[in-house]
């Protein structure tokens, strides 16, 4: 599957960041669509306000200077951190040709998963981290 990942299911999904402290995380919401369900990753993307200035509640993405103050874990059932504080900048397809960051899919556990602020310089609080998650459910 490396390469350009065939999307058979992807999830927009938003982590507020209700301040700009440094050292704080912030856990990935529950998520109706996937709730109750286990799912496998296979890639994902992030976005700033240059692809997307509002996310699908209305609230302001993140900056692309905000992007480089922030890192993203994503845990697996197994309770392990499979991404570890990758900074969120990487994610972002634009800085990538377009391609979405693909990873040897594991079981991901959002509600274990977070965005951790390193560097709260050009966060706004109430900002969003945004992401599309590649996936299948088990």
């Amino acid at each position: 599957m490396y390469g350009v990942p065939i999307i058979n299911r992807s999830l927009t999904i938003e982590v507020k960041l209700t301040s700009n402290s440094a050292g704080q995380t912030f856990q990935f919401p529950d998520n109706q669509i996937i709730r109750g369900q286990e799912v496998t990753v296979y890639a994902i993307e992030a976005f700033t306000n240059t692809q997307c200035t509002k996310s699908p509640s209305s609230l302001s993405v993140v900056t692309a200077s905000g992007a480089t103050g922030l890192s993203v874990t994503f845990q697996d059932n197994s309770s392990i951190n499979r991404v570890f504080e990758i900074p969120y900048y990487t994610l972002l397809a634009y800085l990538n040709g377009g391609f979405i960051r693909e990873f040897k899919p594991f079981k991901c556990v959002l509600s274990k998963s977070y965005v951790k602020i390193l560097d709260g310089t050009n966060i706004t609080a109430n900002e969003v981290a945004f992401f599309n998650i590649v996936y299948k459910t088990n």
